[in-house]
This record gives C-alpha cells, sequence and structure tokens, in this order.
C-alpha cells in the first residue's frame, strides 16, 4: 500500500496560503427547497432539478448556522469539482449521521455521470451494517466505526493526482493512507452525495474544496467566509460571523495592531510599507491572511 509521507507540520505549512475553488454551508438557500433549484455547484444525478433525487435544503440539523444538505431515501446529487487532472487538493465536510441509517460519499473522475467512474468511496453505516467502509472498484480498502450517530462527524481528505495517494480522517483520526484509485488516470471531477440502502438518513454541511493540502483548521476557517480586502490604505474584512478579535504582525512577528471590538474595516494609513500577517478570531475559529501595504 502506497503512503503519504507527510508530516502534520509540514502539511500545516502547504495549507497555510490557498485558495478555495468550492464552500457551501447551505444558509444562504432556502429550507426544504431542492438544493438543485439553488445551487450552481451541486446537481442532482439525473439532472433536473427538483426531480425525486434532488436533495433537500435543511434546517433540522446543521454543523454551521442554519441549513445542511439531507439526503434520505432515493436523494442522490452530484458536487461538481472542476475535472481536476493533477495536483493536490483537499476535500472536507461535516457528516450527521441519523442513528441506524446510513449515507455515502464518493469521489468521481469526472463531472459528467453519463459513464461514473468511481475512485473512492465512502460508506457511513455501510447500508446498516454498524460499520463504515472505505472502497475502491467495490473492494474495501478499510473498515471501522469511525462515525458517531446522531452527532456532527468531520472528515478531511487529502488527494494527490500526481502520485495517485490519498489520506482520510474522520473525526481528526486517521483512518486510510494509501493510493487514490490505481488506474493511472489520477482524475478528480467531482464528488457523489447519496442516500443507499434501505436505511438512507444523513445531513452533510460545510462541504469544503481547495488546491493544496489543508489542514482541518483551516477548513474550519474557510466555513466562516471570511474575505479582506485592502484598498486605499483601508483593510476591510467581512464573515458569516462576528469577528472576535483582529491582530496585525510585521514579519519581525511585533504585533503592531489588536483589538477585541467586532471589527469591519481597519485604517492601516501609519503602517510602514511592507508584508503584514493578519490574524482573525471568528466565534473561536482562527485563521490568517498575508496583506502588503
Amino acid at each position: 500500500m502506497k503512503k503519504i509521507y507527510l508530516s502534520i507540520l509540514s502539511i500545516a505549512l502547504i495549507g497555510a496560503v490557498v485558495t478555495a475553488q468550492s464552500t457551501e454551508n447551505f444558509d444562504s438557500y432556502t429550507a426544504g427547497v431542492s438544493i438543485g433549484s439553488q445551487a450552481t455547484d451541486i446537481v442532482p444525478w439525473g439532472g433536473t432539478a427538483g426531480a425525486a433525487d434532488d436533495a433537500l435544503v435543511s434546517d433540522t440539523f446543521s454543523a454551521s448556522p442554519s441549513n445542511s444538505l439531507r439526503l434520505d431515501l432515493g436523494r442522490d446529487v452530484v458536487w461538481h469539482l472542476g475535472d481536476q487532472l493533477g495536483g493536490q487538493w483537499t476535500v472536507a465536510f461535516n457528516c450527521y449521521l441519523v442513528a441506524d441509517m446510513s449515507g455515502f460519499f464518493g469521489m468521481l473522475q469526472a463531472e459528467d455521470v453519463s459513464a461514473p467512474a468511481f475512485t473512492t468511496t465512502m460508506y457511513m453505516n455501510n447500508g446498516g451494517s454498524g460499520s463504515d467502509v472505505i472502497a475502491q472498484d467495490n473492494i474495501i480498502v478499510a473498515e471501522g466505526t469511525w462515525f458517531n450517530t446522531d452527532a456532527w462527524n468531520s472528515v478531511l481528505m487529502h488527494v494527490d493526482l500526481d502520485l495517485d495517494a490519498l489520506i482520510v480522517w474522520i473525526n481528526d483520526v486517521e483512518v486510510f493512507n494509501g493510493i487514490y484509485f490505481g488506474d493511472g488516470s489520477f482524475a478528480l471531477g467531482a464528488a457523489n452525495i447519496w442516500a443507499p440502502g434501505d436505511t438512507p438518513d444523513a445531513y452533510f454541511d460545510d462541504l469544503f474544496f481547495a488546491e493544496g493540502l489543508v489542514t482541518l483548521g483551516s477548513v474550519d476557517f474557510e466555513a466562516t467566509g471570511f474575505r479582506s480586502a485592502l484598498n486605499n490604505n483601508i483593510l476591510t474584512l467581512k464573515a458569516n460571523e462576528e469577528i472576535s478579535n483582529v491582530s496585525i504582525y510585521n514579519m519581525l512577528g511585533q504585533e503592531v495592531y489588536n483589538s477585541s471590538v467586532n471589527t469591519s474595516s481597519i485604517n492601516i494609513a501609519n503602517f510602514a510599507n511592507g508584508t503584514y500577517i493578519v490574524r482573525v478570531n471568528i466565534n473561536g475559529t482562527e485563521g490568517t491572511v498575508k496583506i502588503v501595504k
């Protein structure tokens, strides 16, 4: 079995600066309405918005307020990831597994599912069997009891398409470290979120896809919707929730600004020209962004 020999420290350094390719927390959508009728990057497997296989946005459970995507009997959607043909990628999501129920998350080589080619698939509670499995080409490559029921579970996957390698963490525990597919195609086009078996009922939230190997903390920070802009010496900060604290450091590690007040704009006209690291705390989740004045 091929393994990726990367330390957590090296992963953190690689993931320190990354541009998100796709994030979905479903909070801007209307609960009770199909996702295919509201989103552009998540579509029903059959291609018709509002059809029986289209998943519904739900406000019953949510990992981040206030909505998630519910997959119950017959629901089957495709999350488009842009048909990637190389490089390193992070895929992450939160999953709420209802007790005695099951869910599914599978990666596909292409967005076009007319002739689907799955790479690595994950079955939560494996159709009610009591075990969770990771499979490739219908062969189980890892099995355990990783998902807690009636609770939110975090899933983080690092995919290296150049090396055909994959690491999977569930609730911060590494459960798989091996090949991504093994057929030499090394493509990642989409993900399938499905409700398989006779007992399907799972909720998915905070879908995250980005180029690079991103740590779970960075994924959580991306889910806050944080963005920044610097224009005419005014640094503008925005997020989905209240910004609890902002501190700014120069490249010598010296703190040049700190505020625990909900801050949306900072005048840095009196800062010397140079590069700064802005550390932001959003309701307990921290992240950093680099700015150049």
